[in-house]
Order: structure tokens, then sequence, then C-alpha cells
């Protein structure tokens, strides 16, 4: 057990202190729960405060309840059974015995799945979470998990800041200016993703920059590591508010902006193994690459390669083969990402890489059509085939140089 009554008492007490000192609505968490049910791809998302007899909504996406009583609530077994580090995930609520009689699963909001991370503003008092939920069984992708935790870090910095002693209101105060400019999300996900990453971006540049200049003032040191962790949280979630502006791109006004220079494709390639897997990887996957020089941009190429490597390697069943192929024909560079997995449908192919479409019920669909979007930004093309004799096969064409030597890797 994680709380004992001693901590339930100050636990208590700091969400009193919430209570007094919070915004409603506060629109900086809302936009944050829209991010998690769009990463996520759930249709709701709360931010919960967990109080003695009720848990109360304090940001909520896609949910009309404010409050419900204690004793239904999943995240008051979410805050005594993780930490801020570990999410607290119930794949189908019909198949677990803890909640399959609960009231929210028998009646509306009839829930069948569930994933939070407590939030703890003051170390080892988790007041509450940032949960996602939805009306069918799921399972978060380890890369929707990763982002859960990460935007639930967000959350409590930004409760922490609420929370700042008199002598510490000064950061508050020059943060409200960016804060108030955060808007709740539209109901649409692909509208939804251009408005979030629009409303998202000026305010956290300016949270960033305002905890930077602060930084310089040398603050005490508690306060000093309050601020280092806001510059890396806020940075976190410009990195989100990036891949929501790629996904929505070509048919919105945010163009992706690249940096184009000649780079050798094969280096990039290995790179990108290496980052996605560490230097083990060059040995788990095939890589068969022709040295030629393409006009790219080095960190988007490295993301398409990145994307299209941990989708074969995320939606297949272990021990399943990946490959990476170049080749060059005529003026162009064609890349080959291949697995011997399960494989897309041929009538689900050129679905998989518009935005927000899944390989399948587990994934956020962001993945391919950040590759797709990027791709197309430079000028080049995607196509997606079945493998001989079973998997995927996903082609990227871009423009070459003529210069080529094939390289034994």
């Amino acid at each position: 057990m994680r709380v004992n009554a001693k901590s339930e008492a100050a636990r208590l007490e700091l969400i009193d202190r919430i209570h007094d000192l919070r915004a409603d609505p506060d629109a900086s968490l809302d936009a944050l729960t829209s991010m998690a049910s769009l990463t996520c791809n759930q249709p709701m998302a709360l931010v919960s405060l967990v109080e003695e007899a009720r848990q109360v909504f304090i940001s909520r996406h896609g949910l009309e309840l404010t409050e419900t009583p204690r004793e239904v609530s999943f995240c008051a077994k979410a805050i005594v059974a993780c930490t801020n580090e570990e999410i607290f995930e119930v794949g189908d609520t019909h198949l677990d015995p803890r909640f399959r009689n609960n009231d929210l699963v028998v009646n509306d909001p009839r829930l069948r799945f569930y994933a939070g991370v407590p939030l703890e503003p003051a170390e080892g008092l988790p007041v509450g979470t940032l949960c996602v939920l939805g009306t069918k069984p799921a399972e978060l992708t380890p890369i929707q998990r990763h982002e859960l935790i990460r935007l639930a870090h967000i959350a409590e910095q930004l409760i922490r800041l609420q929370l700042l002693s008199d002598a510490e209101r000064e950061l508050r105060n020059r943060l409200e200016e960016s804060e108030h400019r955060l808007r709740a999300a539209y109901d649409k996900r692909s509208h939804a993703g251009r408005t979030i990453a629009h409303d998202l971006a000026t305010p956290l540049a300016a949270i960033r920059m305002t905890a930077e200049s602060l930084r310089l003032q040398q603050p005490p040191q508690p306060l000093l590591r309050q601020i280092d962790n806001l510059v890396a949280y806020a940075r976190n979630a410009e990195s989100l508010v990036r891949d929501l502006r790629i996904v929505n791109s070509i048919d919105g006004n945010d163009k992706p902006q690249l940096t184009l220079e000649p780079q050798s494709t094969a280096a990039l390639v290995e790179r990108s193994v290496v980052q996605l897997l560490g230097i083990g990887g060059l040995d788990s996957i095939e890589l068969d690459l022709v040295e030629a020089n393409s006009t790219v941009d080095e960190h988007a190429f490295a993301r398409i390669v990145t994307n299209l490597l941990a989708n074969a390697l995320t939606h297949n069943p272990p021990g399943t083969h990946v490959s990476v192929h170049t080749r060059l024909e005529d003026d162009l560079l064609i890349i080959d990402v291949a697995d011997t997995g399960v494989g897309i449908p041929p009538h689900d192919r050129l679905r998989m890489l518009e935005p927000y479409e899944a390989i399948d019920e587990v994934g956020s669909g962001l993945g391919l059509a950040i590759v797709n979007n990027l791709v197309i930004a430079h000028g080049g093309d995607i196509s997606i085939e079945g493998n001989d004799p079973a998997g995927t096969v996903v082609s990227i064409r871009l423009p070459a140089d003529h210069s080529a030597v094939t390289v034994e890797v």
C-alpha cells in the first residue's frame, strides 16, 4: 500500500490546497486531457482528484460527469497500486473481477477500458490521475504508454506551479499569460490535432522560455529543481506538438519545415536503427544498403526510418524478421522496409497512410501518417504491398543523386 493513514491526511490536505488555488476551468489541463485522448486513441480522458468520499474531475474530455463516489473510482485503485512512473491499465473491465460489477461499467458510461497514471505534485502524495477511458476493450502500445506518462508529468508540473509558496508566486504569475491561451480541443480528432498543435505551440514555448530565464536568476535549490523539470517537460510537450503538426500538415497550413542537405542515406539508416534499438539493433535487423546521396532533412529522414521500423516491430509477433533494403532506379532512391509478420489486408493499405487510422485496435494511427507527410514534403511517395510469402513491405521513393556504390552491411 502506497498510502497509509498519515500520508492520507497529508494527501487530502494537499487536495484542499489544489482546490483553493486552481482555475476553473483550467485551460492548460483541458489541453492535456485532449492530447491524452488523441494520443491514446480513446474517446475520454480525465484529470481526477481522489478525495475522501468522492473523486472529482478537474479536467475532462469526452465525458459529462464531474464527479463520482470514491467506491466506484478506478483512479482510487491506481494511486494505491502504481507510482507516477507506471500505468494502471485495465484492458477489459468485463474480465476483471475488481470492476465487472462497477456502476461505471454496468451503467453509463459503460467503461470497458481504463489506463491511468498517478499524479504526485508532492513526492509520495498521489492526489489523482491523468487517465484515458474507452467503451471497448483495448491495450495501449509501448509508445502510447510512454506518451501518457509524459503528459501526466506535465500535468503534475502545472499543478505544482499552482502550489508555489508566496515567495515563489512570481513564476506562476509570469506563466499565467501563457497558460490561459491553451484551449480545449474539438471533438473531431483530425481537426483536434491541428487545433491542439496550434493552440499549444506558443504557450509551451513561452512557458519554457520563462522558466529558462528564471533559471538564470539563481533561484533557491528547491525551486531550481522545479524549473528544470518544467523546462524538460515543456520540451517534451513541444515534441508532441511537432508530431501533431506533421500529421495534419498536408491538408492544413502547417507544412513541415525541412533543412534539405545532401546526405549519405546508408549512414542515416544505420544511425536510425541504433537510435531505435541501440548498437545491437544492427545485428537484429537485416540491412542491404547502397551508398547513395539524397537531398533530405537529416532528422525527418531518421523519423521516417524509425517510425517504419517501430511499426514493423510493434505490430508483429516476437521473432518477426525485419529488413531494410535500398536501391537506385533511374533518378529515385527506393527504401524498402519489409517484415514477415501478419501483414496488412490489401483493402486497408491505402487507408493506413491517413491520419488516425490504426494498423490494429491498439495503435494510435499517427506513425504511418507522419511518415507519409514527411515523404511528401521531400517530394517523394510511399506505397504498401504484401511481402512474399507473408508480411508487409513499405516502400519509400525519394529523389536521389546518381553516384552510388553498393556497400555490404
